[in-house]
């Protein structure tokens, strides 16, 4: 049975914006990271964090597994330029860009600073454990709990041993929808205080890539970067996605499954 969603319908305040079914914050990385600071200090747990881009707006329009994971989400950072343009086009105040990487990197300073504790999810097995390596010694305050590769087929396992260690933070990089459905699983079950699906943050900080240099982030062109330097992945996923979004800003409405 199809669901005709309205895309047009659209609502706005300082902290939320709702359009093409989806939610959005329109925070910067410090405002966003003050948030967690704030909630965690008053004893706050299950926080959830997203970042979205065009492309998981795309795919939300029909996955309602993920248009949900966002919706519930405490905090759904505006990852990605073409995301912040065209909320902009559509008449809504979006100061800049909050990419989930600088986010990340402002959770672990608090982190290392507290002694707080991380578990890492995701990845290729050499990739999260350089990851590990790499948060270690830029942060060695902090508690690294453990970490696990994203290549498994049994997911109890993993999450019994999460569940036993209990971090501040757990750091997903899973593709979507997967660790969107992996959050709304386990967030009932308290493993953790902060759930955060970190994208390609893994693959920069364990060395699978670099991430752009400095000029072509203050020029919103990371995306470029991240095409030159994977053209078969990252190049399939714009063609694939970004057309879709482009759709989106001027459809009235749009019918999903």
């Amino acid at each position: 049975m199809n669901e005709t969603i309205s895309t047009s319908k659209c609502e706005s305040t300082d902290r939320e914006i709702r359009i093409w079914n989806v939610k959005f914050s329109p925070l910067t990385c410090k405002e966003v990271a003050a948030q967690i600071d704030k909630w965690l200090d008053e004893g706050r747990t299950g926080i959830h964090l997203t970042g979205v881009n065009p492309e998981q707006v795309a795919k939300a329009q029909k996955d309602q597994v993920l248009r949900n994971a966002i919706n519930m989400s405490d905090i759904v950072n505006i990852d990605g330029i073409l995301t912040v343009w065209g909320l902009r086009l559509k008449g809504f105040k979006v100061k800049e860009r909050a990419p989930t990487p600088n986010i990340m990197n402002l959770l672990l300073e608090r982190a290392s600073k507290k002694h707080e504790s991380i578990y890492l999810l995701g990845g290729e097995d050499w990739v999260v454990r350089n990851t590990a390596k790499f948060i270690q010694e830029r942060y060695p305050q902090i508690v690294i709990s453990g970490y696990q590769d994203g290549f498994f087929k049994d997911d109890g396992p993993i999450i019994q041993e999460i569940k036993r260690l209990h971090p501040q933070y757990l750091y997903i990089a899973l593709p979507s929808p997967q660790k969107e459905t992996l959050i709304q699983k386990i967030k009932p079950m308290g493993v953790a205080d902060v759930y955060y699906g970190v994208g390609g943050a893994f693959d920069t900080m364990g060395g699978k890539c670099r991430r752009a240099p400095l000029l072509f982030q203050k020029l919103n062109m990371e995306w470029v970067w991240r095409i030159c330097q994977n053209p078969r992945q990252n190049g399939i996923r714009v063609l694939k996605y970004y057309p879709s979004f482009v759709k989106l800003l001027f459809a009235k409405k749009h019918t999903a499954q």
